[in-house]
């Protein structure tokens, strides 16, 4: 025993206790934020000066893919305009709830929670890195955390498939394929009959998810994301893309070993799951089972779009929700767990080993076919100061973001040099340049992932995450001028009604009409008409990055 203000405190407790303090702490001094973050803060940004949610002012895109994230940090942004303290203050907040979801989760002894959860936890290097990269994947763990508490654990009553439905639709809202994790365990369990459904319930409970699709539709014109359709011209090379997303499974390998050997345990766990249910049909082990398959499938789907250039960022979701299955496995005693830890420990390293020799040892063909992005280590911190006169980007010792490239150089010596110029500027990297730039400033992206328009062409090059388009002739002269009569006279057409759905006023009429034709597929016929007739411009002669007074493509 320890004595502490007249309190006796089980050594077990406070180990628990101090590694939970040591998680937290390598999440805030792990924090580094990533590229595609200030895509969202620049949403942000937009809206809190009273440009409404867009990206580019004079358009209304859905650039970003986490929309509950991004309305977490709205309040905020009214009081400071600091992005990067507010983000690492959410990240924190719900990596700190989700551990004490996980620890709920499980009834075994503190010294197992400690051993068997904290312990891994602490090693799971993307984990860590992503809960304070200013993406969205923090909130991801705490509603993977909750509801894998509410499905199993939390006392069952008359409301649970309205508080399951809730907990899937706020997910779906915070990242669309949230759902592929968490819906087929909440069917599952319906299916076998461990949560009583109702059908106003499940109605109630969707009803954030389905404002939001609605929202979405009515303002930026369609429910998806616009990363969407920009990468969706890969869907083409079905093959490439598992190549591809095997690939990023070898790469999470060879980075983060530990999360691999954790990614791995919903196997064995929803085999013992499952034999047991069979046995006992209880529900801890029904929902335990019901997790276990949705981490399978959202593994499949991660792989099936040929995983991302950021390779820990898609895993760290299903890792969290094998750390939340092992979870709900650890009850009772040591002594009743104890073949259990033994059985996984052993199959961890079987799986390890099988993993090293299948992607390290072989002639790895992977290597060939897909390439990716894997953050580095080995700074603390990582501050900028924002200083809205003089858009002064500083990078100091403490400031990590891959500045090797020359891209990256050219990038922060324009930022600041064309600050007064908003002539339309083509560029790739939309994220850091986007931010700091000139929020008046039409930036084009080539990619398509802050461009609309684009973002419906056929891509000419395909990497993961990645695609390049052409830029049709005569479509920086209609951006810049608003008319069209340089561009080919049917994708005119179609562009005239893209433009009109993401520019025109909100409530008019025409726009209204206009936006439930081109749901329906109305305009696709312009756009199809356009590409058979091979009509699209060769690449831009001017450099990505260089300032356009003239329509490259003429």
């Amino acid at each position: 025993m320890i004595l502490r203000l007249g309190k006796p405190i089980r050594a077990d407790r406070l180990l628990l206790a101090i590694s939970v303090f040591i998680w937290i702490g390598l999440v805030v001094t792990r924090s580094e934020i990533q590229e595609d973050a200030y895509i969202t803060f620049r949403v942000v940004k937009n809206f809190v000066d009273g440009g409404g949610l867009r990206w580019n002012l004079y358009e209304r895109v859905q650039t970003y893919t986490n929309p509950l994230w991004m309305m977490l940090h709205i309040p905020f942004a009214f009081f400071t305009d600091d992005p990067f303290i507010v983000t690492i203050f959410l990240g924190t907040i719900c990596s700190a709830f989700s551990v004490w979801f996980l620890l709920h989760s499980s009834d075994s002894s503190p010294l197992c929670k400690t051993l068997f959860i904290m312990l891994p936890l602490c090693g799971l290097r993307a984990v860590i890195f992503y809960s304070n990269s200013g993406l969205e994947n923090s909130l991801n763990y705490l509603f993977t955390a909750i509801f894998s508490y509410t499905l199993a654990i939390k006392p069952a009553h008359k409301t649970l498939c309205r508080d399951c439905t809730l907990i899937i639709a706020l997910a779906s809202v915070n990242r669309l394929d949230m759902s592929l994790l968490l819906a087929p365990p909440f069917l599952l369990m319906l299916l076998l009959k461990k949560i009583p459904f109702s059908f106003s319930q499940a109605v109630e409970g969707s009803i954030p998810l389905a404002a939001w699709l609605e929202f979405a539709t009515f303002y930026y014109g369609s429910p998806l994301p616009n990363s969407y359709f920009a990468k969706l011209p890969a869907s083409s090379q079905p093959l490439y893309l598992w190549w591809s997303g095997l690939r990023c499974l070898d790469l999470y390998f060879r980075n983060d070993p530990v999360g691999f050997g954790v990614l791995m345990l919903p196997i064995p766990i929803a085999v013992r799951s499952l034999w047991r249910y069979l046995e006992s049909q209880s529900r801890l082990d029904s929902a335990c089972f019901s997790i276990a398959i949705g981490s399978f499938i959202y593994c499949v789907y991660i792989i099936s779009i040929g995983g991302d250039y950021l390779m820990g960022r898609f895993w760290t979701v299903p890792t969290f929700a094998a750390m939340a299955c092992l979870a709900l496995s650890l009850q009772g005693t040591w002594k009743e767990l104890r073949k259990l830890i033994y059985a996984l420990a052993g199959y961890t390293a079987c799986i390890l080993s099988a993993a090293y020799a299948l992607f390290v040892l072989s002639n790895d063909r992977l290597q060939q076919l897909a390439h990716g992005h894997y953050p580095e280590y080995g700074l603390i911190w990582s501050w900028v100061p924002f200083n809205d006169t003089e858009k002064n980007v500083l990078l100091d010792s403490y400031w990590h973001l891959h500045l090797e490239t020359n891209h990256n150089m050219i990038l922060f010596k324009n930022i600041k040099a064309g600050y007064a110029d908003t002539s339309p500027i083509i560029w790739d990297a939309i994220g850091l340049s986007g931010y700091f730039g000139n929020p008046n400033t039409i930036r084009i992206d080539p990619v398509g992932i802050g461009d609309a328009f684009l973002a419906r062409l056929p891509a000419t090059s395909i990497a993961i995450g990645h695609m390049g388009r052409d830029i049709p002739k005569g479509y920086v002269h209609a951006v810049r001028t608003g008319s069209t009569d340089e561009m080919d006279p049917d994708l005119a057409k179609y562009y005239k009604a893209l433009r009109l759905i993401i520019s025109g006023p909100l409530f008019s009429v025409e726009r209204l009409k206009t936006l439930g034709r081109f749901q329906l597929g109305y305009y696709d016929r312009y756009l199809n008409a356009y590409l058979a007739g091979q009509n699209r411009a060769p690449p831009p002669t001017s450099p990505v990055g260089e300032r356009t007074g003239h329509d490259p493509a003429k």
